[in-house]
């Protein structure tokens, strides 16, 4: 679904910005700007312990927003989640082998049964305990 993938790489939280797509045959092409950055081993000796967390910071506040939308990168690596000195921005890139899972409405369905089926356990948990409190203060 394109609003899915269009909220997803919408170019917040780190994650590189989608332009646009197209499919040539059995092949999809997503289009993505260009991103001037430092090559990873040019300040990677440089890194003090408040970049290191700085940098850690950006890469966790990228894979959690891809996890949000239930999206696994599964190619994390320097080459990967770029950094640019001169803008001070950190950018996750090449989704070529992350893996979108789509909920269909069937595990909806399930998964909003258990959590109400939880919480009338819950419900009834709550109660007997509340008895049970006031038959021993009896």
């Amino acid at each position: 679904p394109y609003s899915f993938i269009d909220q997803l790489l919408s170019g917040k939280c780190n994650v590189v910005p989608l332009l646009g797509g197209f499919r040539d045959g059995g092949q999809v092409t997503l289009v993505m700007p260009y991103f001037s950055h430092d090559s990873f081993k040019d300040f990677m000796t440089t890194m003090d312990a408040v970049w290191i967390k700085k940098y850690m910071r950006a890469l966790l506040t990228a894979l959690e927003h891809l996890h949000v939308h239930k999206v696994m990168h599964r190619d994390i690596k320097p080459g990967n989640f770029l950094y640019s000195r001169r803008t001070d921005q950190f950018l996750l890139v090449d989704f070529g082998l992350a893996h979108f899972q789509l909920e269909d409405e069937e595990e909806q369905q399930t998964k909003k049964r258990k959590r109400e089926d939880d919480e009338e356990e819950a419900a009834r948990s709550a109660k007997r305990q509340k008895l049970s409190s006031s038959q021993s203060q009896s």
